[in-house]
C-alpha cells in the first residue's frame, strides 16, 4: 500500500522544468514587457507529499519582478490542500529600453530616427527605464548624450492642444456626431483628459484625440 502511495505521489510531483514553467508564466503577466532569465536551482529540490495528485503555484511577490521573488506550491489530493512549499526564486528581468542614438537637445521631440533599442537588465537605473515604444512621440526636458538610457523623468508629454487654444468640441449619441467649439483650459496630450469651457460658467471634460479634437468623457 505505500508503494502504491508514493507512486500517486511521483504521479502528482512536478519537475524543476514544469514549476520552471509556471514560474516564467506568472513573470510574463507580471511584466508583459520584459524578458525573464531564472535561477532553477532551488526548484531541483522540491518534493511532493504523499498522496498529491496535482499543485497550485502562486506568486507572493508584489510589483515588477525582479531579484528574489517569493512563490507558493499549493499540493492538492483530490481537490483538497495537503501541503503547502514556499519557493524563493532569483530572477533576472531584461527590457527592450530606448538609448539616445546620437547627443540629443533639451526639447527635441523622440522619433524611430532619435531612439535606438537596447536590452538592459532591470536593475539600477534600468528598473526606471523607458520601454523604447513609451518613448516616442516624448519631449527631453535636458540635453543627453549618445548612448544616453532614458529614465522615467526625463521625458515629458508633448501637448496636442495648449491652453487658451479653441478646440472642436464633440459627443457621440447613439449613431450621431454632435459637435460644438469650446476652450481648452489646460494644456494636454494626445490620450488625455481636459477641461474644455464651452460657454459662460460651462466647462466639460473630455479626451484629446490625434486630430486635435476633444471627444467628451461622460461622468468626469
Amino acid at each position: 500500500m505505500s508503494l502504491l502511495l508514493v507512486l500517486l505521489s511521483l504521479w502528482g510531483a512536478p519537475t524543476p522544468g514544469d514549476i520552471a514553467q509556471r514560474v516564467r508564466a506568472l513573470l510574463a503577466e507580471a511584466a508583459p514587457d520584459s524578458r525573464m532569465e531564472i535561477d532553477t536551482q532551488r526548484l531541483e529540490g522540491v518534493v511532493a507529499p504523499v498522496g498529491a495528485d496535482d499543485w497550485t503555484l502562486t506568486r507572493r511577490s508584489q510589483g515588477r519582478p525582479g531579484g528574489t521573488e517569493f512563490f507558493e506550491i499549493g499540493w492538492l489530493s483530490q481537490g483538497k490542500v495537503v501541503g503547502r512549499h514556499g519557493l524563493q526564486i532569483r530572477v533576472h528581468r531584461y527590457v527592450m529600453a530606448a538609448v539616445a542614438c546620437r547627443p540629443l537637445l533639451r526639447g527635441q521631440i523622440l522619433s524611430d530616427s532619435l531612439v535606438c533599442r537596447e536590452e538592459r537588465a532591470a536593475v539600477g537605473a534600468g528598473e526606471r527605464a523607458v520601454a523604447a515604444d513609451s518613448a516616442l512621440g516624448q519631449r527631453l526636458r535636458r540635453p543627453v548624450p549618445k548612448g544616453h538610457l532614458f529614465l522615467q523623468g526625463e521625458l515629458e508629454d508633448v501637448p496636442r492642444v495648449l491652453k487658451g487654444q479653441e478646440v472642436k468640441l464633440y459627443a457621440l449619441v447613439g449613431q450621431t456626431r454632435v459637435e460644438m467649439p469650446g476652450t481648452a483650459q489646460t494644456d494636454a496630450a494626445t490620450g488625455k483628459i481636459v477641461r474644455v469651457r464651452t460657454g459662460p460658467g460651462r466647462e466639460v471634460s473630455g479626451r484629446v484625440e490625434a486630430d486635435g479634437s476633444v471627444q467628451v468623457v461622460p461622468g468626469l
